[in-house]
């Protein structure tokens, strides 16, 4: 779409779904948004935007790792953010071989 975000399309069994990336300066993803997921409401199911915004991204190890990070709906009430959370670096590990 232009130098900060890019529309992604993913195909499989029949299906597609699409959404955005936007991407910071540095070209690190900051935010996913699409709109082809359903928030599952005490009423029913809703369509609407989903976005996961990326506060920030560190470097561990000599890697870069998102920061704080989260998922929201963009329903017609406001925002509904449910889930916030951040990676446990000493929880990663890099180049890690396949079980036998």
């Amino acid at each position: 779409m232009d130098d900060r975000c890019l529309e992604v399309a993913l195909h499989d069994a029949g299906r597609t779904v699409t959404g955005r990336l936007f991407v910071d300066e540095r070209g690190a993803p900051f935010d996913f948004s699409t709109t082809d997921r359903f928030a599952d409401l005490p009423g029913g199911l809703v369509r609407a935007e989903w976005r996961t915004p990326i506060s920030t991204w560190r470097v561990v190890g000599g890697r870069p790792i998102p920061g704080p990070f989260g998922a929201v709906w963009h329903l017609p009430d406001g925002p509904l953010p449910y889930i916030e959370g951040e990676l446990d670096p000493s929880s990663i590990a890099f180049n890690v071989p396949p079980a036998p």
